[in-house]
């Protein structure tokens, strides 16, 4: 992946996408159109009623939104996550202690399932998923050399 210069202020980026959610996406589109199909196909007055069949589009595009607007950015020793207008935050990449891949569900900035865990400091952990593990973990090993690189 190129690195992308910030002319204004001379500082090497590093930007990675987040992979694709699949299973989510399909999970989530199974559950918000389930409704709509079923009371179209049994006569429901559900599909009467434009507010219900809204909130269950908008919850579909949310998730579709979310999975093409993630990415980490790694800029001098800052680690910048964004996950669209939901969730942006600042690490300090000397903080971490530990990189490895996880299974964990918990709700993050991680759109796909296939994650990574970022132990910093005493007790925090980050989960997110980088298109491209191996070199992501490299990069941030390079800044800090005592992250613990399980990948």
């Amino acid at each position: 992946m190129p690195i992308k210069r910030d002319i204004s202020k001379n500082k090497a980026l590093k930007t990675y996408k987040s992979k694709f959610g699949y299973t989510v996406v399909i999970f989530t589109c199974l559950v918000c159109l389930y409704p709509i199909f079923s009371g179209y196909t049994q006569g429901s007055t559900f599909l009467e009623k434009p507010f219900p069949i809204g909130v269950l589009l908008f919850c579909i595009v949310l998730v579709l939104y979310l999975n093409f607007d993630t990415q980490y950015t790694i800029q001098d020793s800052q680690l910048k996550v964004r996950c669209g207008f939901l969730y942006q935050r600042t690490f300090d990449v000397n903080s971490f202690t530990s990189v490895k891949r996880t299974n964990n569900l918990i709700s993050s900035p991680a759109p796909s399932l296939q994650r990574l865990e970022i132990k910093y400091g005493n007790y925090g952990s980050l989960i997110i998923s980088p298109e491209n593990e191996k070199q992501f973990a490299a990069d941030l090993v390079r800044i800090n050399p005592t992250i613990h690189n399980s990948l």
